[in-house]
């Protein structure tokens, strides 16, 4: 039964290594950067009101990079014409990847929450990350990433805190 526990264990491992291996790091193996498609809320998320055009992201710049239909914080670590490499800030430099414009943006100010604003919302004790599709006379139309629109709600500054 050890023996067993030690060959699964060996084989996730290998599996690992594998899947964060060279193709997701180099634009020159095998061409482009791979892309996770949409976001799993449905039309492609418009571009923000906030932040820099692809072309002006430089190396160090803190920017959010779309991951699985997610936005994660992360650093410009090299430019290319048209890519940029990344850190993912708080994870390990394996996560590290070259990301085409779709998948990145500028970080937006503290405290700067408009239309295509990324957030987090507080629901019944627990914060959600939610896309703002709305403003209105100080209100906030969100939609919450990942769930069906029958779950977007109006919010006020309040229940948001910045992701």
């Amino acid at each position: 039964m050890r023996k067993m526990q030690s060959l699964v264990f060996v084989v996730a491992a290998m599996l690992t290594v594998a899947a964060c291996g060279r193709h997701r790091r180099d634009p020159d193996y095998g061409g482009s950067p791979p892309s996770y498609g949409e976001p799993t809320y449905g039309a492609p998320a418009p571009a923000p009101a906030y932040g820099a055009p692809a072309e002006g992201f430089a190396v160090g710049q803190r920017v959010k990079v779309e991951w699985k239909g997610s936005w994660w914080p992360a650093v410009v670590m090299q430019a290319q014409p048209g890519q940029w490499f990344v850190h993912y800030e708080n994870y390990d430099h394996s996560w590290d990847e070259w990301v085409g414009p779709a998948r990145i943006r500028a970080m937006p100010a503290p405290g700067v929450r408009g239309v295509g604003a990324h957030v987090r919302v507080e629901w019944k004790g627990s914060w959600y990350p939610a896309v703002i599709l709305q403003v209105q006379n100080g209100q906030f139309l969100v939609h919450y990433d990942g769930y069906e629109s029958s779950w977007d709600e109006w919010v006020g500054p309040d229940r948001m805190r910045d992701p």
